[in-house]
Order: structure tokens, then C-alpha cells, then sequence
């Protein structure tokens, strides 16, 4: 007796696709499927966009890739100071 065939391996990628939560497979339907998702994205999006307003040498090393420079990225003392930054900010309110 025969059962089904065994599923291709196109047929169980768009199966876990279907099914996946969280990464980029399927962004625009993990959103509607994870309770506040498209809040706390929101609040990331406005988060970056007031911290390039602020600081908009963020985007140099971003640029000179696009433009096909070399770039050294940020230094250490950047970083730490844009994750307090981002730390204070992303912090509940008493």
C-alpha cells in the first residue's frame, strides 16, 4: 500500500516559511502573528531615526559601502556612547 509521497524539498521550505516565527523569511506576516510587534518596531524605527537627526555621521559608514568605499566602521567610544543613548531611551518610564 502506498502513503503520500514524501514532501520535495521546495514543498518543506515553503512549509517552514509558512510556519516560521521571527528572522527574514517572512517578515510581513510574522508581524500580525507576534502580540506587539508592530509597536516595538515603530518605537525602533523612531528610535533610529532621532538618533541619525542627532548624530547623522551614522550613516557615513552606511554611504561610503553604497558608494563603493572602504570604511572603518564606528570606534569603540561611538559605540559605547550610542548604547546609552539607545539604553536611556528604549528604558520603561518610572
Amino acid at each position: 500500500m502506498k502513503g503520500r509521497p514524501d514532501p520535495s524539498k521546495k514543498q518543506r521550505r515553503e512549509a517552514e516559511n509558512r510556519t516560521a516565527l521571527g528572522g527574514m523569511r517572512s517578515p510581513h506576516h510574522t508581524v500580525s502573528r507576534i502580540t506587539h510587534a508592530s509597536k516595538a518596531g515603530a518605537k525602533v524605527a523612531t528610535l533610529l531615526t532621532e538618533m541619525i537627526d542627532l548624530n547623522p555621521w551614522l550613516l557615513q559608514p552606511a554611504m561610503a559601502i553604497l558608494e563603493g568605499s572602504i570604511t572603518v566602521g564606528f570606534d569603540e567610544i561611538e559605540i559605547t556612547a550610542l548604547k546609552g543613548t539607545w539604553k536611556t531611551k528604549c528604558s520603561p518610564a518610572p
